[in-house]
């Protein structure tokens, strides 16, 4: 997940990335049930994924995959979101 600041400059948020400085394993699948269409969309799409969720006793979707959750489990959070979001737009 990238986002662009209000200055223009691409940042890489650190909650996504493990120790090892790599991609938490399933970001990107539950990336890919939001389709972003604005910069402000994308800041959206991070504050969700850092939240912690009550389906996952008060942990961030990030946190449940780190801790090995598997991404199975965030999927339909996600996929609820993201239609939530498309159908207030």
């Amino acid at each position: 997940l990238a986002l662009r600041t209000a200055d223009g400059a691409w940042v890489y948020p650190a909650f996504q990335l493990d120790g090892r400085n790599r991609v938490v394993t399933g970001v990107a699948r539950v990336l890919a049930e939001f389709r972003p269409d604005s910069a402000d969309d994308e800041w959206m799409v991070a504050a969700f994924l850092a939240a912690g969720q009550p389906a996952l006793g008060g942990r961030s979707i990030v946190e449940h995959l780190r801790d090995g959750g598997r991404v199975d489990d965030v999927l339909p959070l996600a996929a609820e979101r993201a239609d939530r979001w498309a159908m207030a737009a």
